[in-house]
């Protein structure tokens, strides 16, 4: 048998770092600061904005960030007190995972879970250990605790890609972005 070296790239159109990052930036500073928009659909837009960016960070399938509970979301107590201001580790249990297991994942998305309780505070919820983190904020599914749907953030990633102008960039490149490209 002949060694041959392991291919590395990618099994999937993936955003670059520098790509994500543009993104985010523009997420933050003209998307969210839209000025026909109502405070609800700004909340909406900026815990989409997070929502995207603890995906990408943790590398969560949708479904598994989608049914992600604050009482999954925990500090790590072996670590220093520097580092627990910034990492969470997030407990993925067996029924929300593709392959049956449960796992842990950490990442440096204290930050987002903060600002997205912040958000949730503006618009009178607080949120409980059992509650879905990413809950529909529609009016009339709001205080029931019902998470978003897969389809309504594949919706929300389009329109950001769109508006963003990175859809050309993608088009150049041959590449289609998805949530599941976080992954």
């Amino acid at each position: 048998y002949l060694k041959v070296p392991k291919d590395n790239a990618p099994k999937r159109d993936i955003l670059e770092k520098e790509e994500f990052t543009e993104l985010r930036k523009w997420m933050e500073n003209k998307w969210c600061r839209e000025k026909d928009i109502d405070e609800l659909e700004r909340i909406k837009r900026r815990v989409y904005g997070l929502y995207l960016t603890i995906q990408y960070y943790a590398g969560f399938r949708n479904k598994e960030i989608l049914g992600l509970r604050w009482k999954d979301v925990s500090t790590i107590k072996t670590e220093s007190k520097e580092l627990q201001r910034v990492n969470r580790a997030m407990h993925i249990p067996a029924e929300n995972s593709k392959t049956g297991k449960s796992r842990q994942c950490v990442a440096a998305v204290a930050y987002q879970f903060e600002r997205i309780k912040a958000h949730y505070k503006k618009l009178g919820i607080i949120p409980d250990r059992d509650d879905f983190i990413f809950i529909n904020l529609a009016k009339t599914k709001r205080g029931k605790n019902i998470p978003y749907m897969q389809p309504a953030m594949e919706k929300r990633l389009k329109s950001v890609i769109d508006g963003s102008g990175l859809r050309k960039k993608l088009d150049e490149t041959g590449r289609h972005i998805t949530q599941y490209s976080a992954r």
